[in-house]
């Protein structure tokens, strides 16, 4: 799903998963509602995330997108 339960405060709160919300990015830039950042720096996410969340979105131009930026 792309989050994991964390500690807040006491509380249990979903957080996104760094790949989750990366792609979440793209999915907005893809949607040209944000523009790329130049220094976006992929390299410390798993692509295997990267791959079956993109797959969740069922946007063959994001996945495209995403591939780009490696």
């Amino acid at each position: 799903s792309g989050y994991e339960p964390m500690q807040v405060e006491g509380k249990t709160v979903l957080m996104a998963t760094p790949e989750k919300a990366v792609l979440d990015y793209l999915y907005l830039v893809e949607l040209k509602k944000k523009t790329l950042n130049d220094r976006l720096d992929m390299t410390r996410l798993s692509r295997t995330r990267l791959a079956s969340y993109a797959a969740l979105f069922k946007r063959l131009s994001l996945v495209r997108l995403m591939k780009s930026l490696r």
